[in-house]
């Protein structure tokens, strides 16, 4: 699992960094979903190797911004939504 990102105050544009082949979350990153929270454009993604851990990624004025770590019920919830066989939990 990865523990940071390669994000150095890049100059690309938001959407080149997240679609273009050498952009920094490209690959092995994918794009979820995009909200808006706080006035801006944020993306959640999930990482190839593991899809329990996502990340939230601000589009500020264009440009990569705040990168957060997604609460660990959050990204629960969101790996049981994009399970393809859901388990079936039964009451005892």
């Amino acid at each position: 699992m990865p523990r940071s990102l390669p994000v150095d105050g890049s100059d690309q544009p938001f959407e080149a960094e997240l679609t273009e082949r050498d952009g920094v979350l490209s690959w092995p990153w994918n794009e979820i979903r995009r909200f808006t929270r706080g006035g801006r454009t944020w993306v959640r993604m999930t990482h190839n190797s593991a899809d329990e851990y996502y990340i939230d990624v601000e589009n500020a004025d264009g440009r990569l911004g705040r990168i957060e770590c997604v609460d660990p019920l959050v990204a629960y919830w969101e790996a049981r939504q994009a399970d393809r066989y859901p388990v079936v939990l039964e009451d005892w």
